[in-house]
């Protein structure tokens, strides 16, 4: 199975808290090998 890469939006995070725990809660994702979520662009990398 080819690895797929995506950029998600995410909204409403405010600081670096929100950030890891929007990290934390993509990496328990089933098939999520790894995420990075950029809190100034409100982005999610998966």
């Amino acid at each position: 199975m080819a690895i797929q890469q995506i950029d998600l939006p995410v909204t409403g995070m405010t600081c670096a808290s929100c950030v890891r725990t929007v990290e934390r809660a993509l990496t328990k994702t089933e098939g999520v090998e790894g995420g990075n979520v950029n809190l100034a662009t409100e982005r999610a990398h998966v």
